[in-house]
């Protein structure tokens, strides 16, 4: 027994002792595991992100693996040379676990976010945080057990490198290392920078799958990372406004005047009057933006009156809610109320409100004689509206939550906003109305919320109209004719909650009709109705729903080329029905009401009236892949010779609206360039 104890104390001696001599072995590999882990965890998600890149194999590798591994190295060097060599002890110790921390909060904030989405956002994205703080409580939805590993092993790495951590003096002559760094960093900083001379004899058309386009134009968070990794991604992200701040010239205003200068000709197809011109001239307006309020909610069993209007009305049967910018639904609101998207920025809420909009909808309709007013559940100071609204030119935003107590502003009740005549008083008191309403209902989420209890209770006969095994049935048909989606891993506990999902989406969206139905009861009832036009369009499509292969399967079942296809549709009694079936977006909501209603037009629009017979319609999308309802330009699609000019036509138009919308917001052209 005592040789057994000897033996046992000898090999943890040998361990000691192994640990010891080799301390400083592990101590640089766990601190470099540290800060190595949140980078390597964020470009593997966008590993197989396509770049093009015209010269050599060589080339290609070096700017599309070796750039972001270089910047990466030197960064974490720096970090570690700082906290280790230069720092005292304790002081040292301290500032690298905050910024392994920092990194790690990062990762998993940038990995959740791109499980929800599919995508990266811009750190500028932050200025966001307050305004989806209220749904923080469904992201446990998207955490993986891969986040959860990747989590414990990056902070076992920090807590490993505390462990073996000490202070090692060097000799000054090694002090130049730390200056290397930032050196290399510089050298390559420089190197990946395009200059507005190369920018302007490139075609532009092909520039943003190229790796240097897409470092210097920082407008692809997803390909950002990916060609520079996540520690001069956070670094360019913080330093790019700073040095970019007046990085519009003149040059860049005068691209715009021309831009308008060519549209504002009388033979330009967006001032070129058609048959739909003036058609609802002096009639009243309510547009309301339907928050969530996909296809596939849709149907005579949940939501008939907006059926019904999209029969009887002007139906856009293949529109789309580009989803740009951190805040789907404020990017939304944002590009009817003005025309264009939220800029590459993605915090137009932040910082835009005291831009000028001297062509925004509001203005167009006041300088005709209407009022303006906006409407919405939320408080003003939710996505900076009280800031917004006036910089849009409404005179007046009404929050619903003035209007109830605590108790009924929870149940989250469109449907219960216009029991309150005073709310309805206040949107048709004008003899001429302009009213933008934003309902809230059929927001999510879809599983468990206080409001599912209460539409549960207020509509018995619509709570669980679907059973699992039709819905399973429903999905496994989609499943089996598409190669899209694939379901044949659920589990039947997935397929329970999903189908929750998706009866409770449908649900809430019956609540919001309901609103509608009221909406136009009252209209009616005041013998406004035949002389009010209701504009409706959705914010986004249900990107809340848990799994998106299922919404991705529910367009398909609808007939729907794209998950961002929403309804679209302008309603007035007694006007004849007509369906649209060219492609339009959101950016072309606002020239055709300017057509529709006769107002005033302007040429600066990045969008166009649907009912142009010049227009064939285009949409484009925040992944820069772009749709003419024929052909889906993407990264895989490769042009023949027969439309490869076309199709180089229409991607320097992307570009183009892209360039323009940017100088024209984030320039705030219309201020600085009068």
């Amino acid at each position: 027994m005592k040789e057994s104890k000897i033996e046992k104390n000898g090999q943890t001696g040998k361990w000691k002792a192994f640990l010891t001599d080799n301390r400083k072995i592990f101590f640089f590999l766990f601190a470099a595991l540290s800060l190595i882990i949140p980078d390597l965890v964020l470009r593997a998600n966008v590993f197989f992100v396509d770049f093009r890149v015209d010269d050599s194999a060589l080339l290609r590798f070096f700017l599309c693996h070796g750039v972001a591994i270089i910047f990466s190295a030197c960064w974490i060097g720096l970090i570690i040379f700082l906290c280790v060599f230069v720092m005292p002890k304790k002081a040292g110790r301290i500032v690298f676990v905050v910024i392994a921390a920092l990194a790690d909060i990062f990762m998993i904030s940038e990995s959740v976010y791109y499980t929800m989405f599919g995508r990266f956002f811009m750190l500028s994205s932050i200025f966001l945080v307050n305004e989806g703080a209220a749904y923080f409580d469904i992201l446990y939805q998207y955490i993986t057990p891969w986040h959860i590993i990747y989590l414990v092993m990056a902070i076992g790495s920090i807590v490993a490198t505390c462990f073996f951590w000490e202070k090692i003096t060097v000799r000054k002559r090694f002090w130049a290392i730390g200056p290397v760094f930032i050196a290399i960093c510089a050298i390559l900083n420089s190197y990946m920078t395009v200059s507005p001379a190369e920018k302007n004899n490139t075609k532009i058309w092909s520039t943003w799958k190229r790796p240097r386009y897409v470092y210097s134009d920082m407008a692809d968070p997803d390909r950002c990372i990916r060609v520079m990794g996540m520690y001069q991604f956070i670094a360019r992200s913080i330093t790019y406004p700073l040095f970019s701040d007046d990085g519009y010239s003149e040059e860049d205003y005068k691209k715009v005047d021309e831009y308008i200068d060519e549209n504002d000709k009388p033979e330009i197809q967006k001032f070129e009057d058609n048959e739909m011109t003036g058609y609802f001239k002096d009639k009243n307006v309510i547009a309301i933006m339907l928050e969530s309020m996909d296809d596939w909610v849709l149907s005579e069993e949940t939501t008939p009156t907006i059926c019904r209007l999209m029969r009887e009305g002007i139906n856009f049967d293949r529109h789309s809610a580009a989803t740009f910018g951190g805040g789907y639904t404020f990017n939304s609101e944002f590009a009817f109320n003005t025309g264009y998207y939220t800029p590459k920025s993605s915090s137009s809420a932040s910082i835009y409100g005291y831009n000028e909009f001297p062509y925004s909808l509001p203005r167009l309709f006041e300088e005709a004689g209407y009022t303006a007013k906006q409407f919405h559940y939320n408080k003003m100071e939710f996505y900076n509206r009280g800031t917004m609204h006036k910089a849009f030119g409404y005179e007046e935003y009404v929050s619903f939550m003035d209007y109830m107590s605590e108790a009924e502003a929870e149940l989250d009740s469109n449907a219960m906003l216009l029991e309150n005549e005073e709310i309805y008083k206040s949107m048709v008191e004008e003899p001429k109305f302009f009213d933008f309403v934003i309902t809230y209902t059929a927001h999510l989420p879809y599983n468990t919320d206080d409001k599912i209890d209460a539409a549960k209770l207020k509509y018995p006969e619509l709570a669980d109209m679907v059973s699992v095994e039709d819905f399973k049935a429903m999905m496994r048909g989609i499943d089996e004719a598409s190669d899209e989606v694939d379901y044949s891993l659920y589990t039947d506990e997935t397929w329970q909650n999903l189908t929750q999902e998706y009866n409770n989406a449908r649900l809430l969206a019956h609540d919001t009709d309901e609103f509608i139905r009221l909406l136009l009861e009252k209209l009616d009832r005041d013998g406004l109705l035949e002389d009010t036009v209701i504009v409706c369009f959705t914010d986004h499509y249900t990107y809340g729903y848990s799994d998106e292969n299922i919404v991705k399967g529910l367009s398909l079942l609808g007939g729907e080329q794209f998950i961002q296809e929403t309804p679209f549709f302008i309603y007035l009694k007694g006007a004849p029905p007509m369906t649209v079936e060219k492609v339009s977006s959101t950016k072309d909501i606002l020239p055709t009401m300017v057509n529709l209603f006769g107002l005033r037009k302007f040429g600066g629009y990045i969008g166009d009236d649907i009912f142009d017979p010049n227009n064939k319609g285009f949409v484009y999308f925040s992944d820069m892949t772009w749709f003419d309802g024929e052909i889906y330009r993407d990264d895989s699609y490769e042009p023949n010779e027969e439309n490869r000019e076309y199709v180089e036509e229409m991607d320097k138009k992307m570009m183009d609206c892209i360039n323009i919308n940017d100088i024209i917001i984030a320039g705030n052209y219309f201020a600085q360039h009068k």
